[in-house]
């Protein structure tokens, strides 16, 4: 069994938050090289 269905199977009502540095990159990796800069900044502000 795994650490995440451990969890689950323990507490099974637990919300699960994304490592941010990890959310950063997958969000970045969506939008074009051009606008990264920004919306890395953007969400510097909404996170920090």
């Amino acid at each position: 069994m795994g650490f995440w269905k451990a969890l689950a199977k323990v507490f099974p009502d637990t919300r699960y938050q994304r490592c941010l540095v990890h959310k950063t990159a997958n969000v970045l990796t969506a939008r074009s090289k051009s606008v990264q800069p920004k919306v890395k900044s953007e969400l510097g502000e909404i996170w920090l």
